[in-house]
């Protein structure tokens, strides 16, 4: 059975150190992106970033997941679940949009007369 030299096995762990932190690293960085958009997007919402934590699932796929807590117009601490694919921010439905966005949606409307909408 041939055996391995120490240099060999010196080279190979030198590698595999330097591709777990440059993978860090690259991870870190894209995270860092990511919430800048998100950051950008609530601004536009006229809301405050707080926190974004990427969920633990899929950790190289293109597209991640974040749960977000902002604060509102009205000052409420809210939680939601926003997806971000290269440049683009989406907003869990089931959350709600967040923001001035949410209010243009008009609720409560009556079932008859001129704003009735059947």
């Amino acid at each position: 059975m041939p055996t391995v030299s120490p240099t060999v096995w010196a080279c190979v762990s030198a590698f595999a150190l330097a591709y777990g932190l440059i993978r860090v690293l690259l991870l870190r960085l894209r995270t860092r992106r990511h919430r800048k958009f998100i950051r950008a997007d609530l601004a536009e919402r006229k809301c405050e970033f707080a926190m974004a934590r990427r969920r633990r699932r899929r950790l190289l796929a293109a597209v991640q997941t974040y749960d977000v807590e902002y604060t509102d117009p009205d000052s409420d601490i809210v939680t939601a679940v926003c997806t971000i694919d290269r440049r683009k921010v989406t907003w869990s439905p089931d959350d709600g949009i967040p923001g001035v966005f949410n209010q243009l949606v008009p609720t409560n409307l009556p079932d008859h007369g001129q704003n009735w909408r059947g």
